[in-house]
């Protein structure tokens, strides 16, 4: 019997992930990351930054 293993990468940059890594961050007081850019800047246009993200992510072009 051979198990069929499917690759969790598709997982880490699905939006509703995103959404709540983002929300769990900006709850938790996150820092400002290797970019330097704060929470409160990367919340403005959520949704345009978080699908730019995700885009990057699944083309496995991201680079902080």
């Amino acid at each position: 019997m051979h198990k069929k293993w499917y690759s969790r990468y598709d997982k880490v940059y699905s939006m509703a992930n995103l959404k709540k890594s983002f929300t769990q961050v900006k709850r938790n007081g996150g820092a400002s990351g290797v970019d330097g850019q704060s929470i409160s800047d990367f919340g403005g246009n959520l949704s345009i930054k978080l699908s730019h993200l995700q885009d990057e992510l699944a083309a496995k072009t991201y680079q902080p």
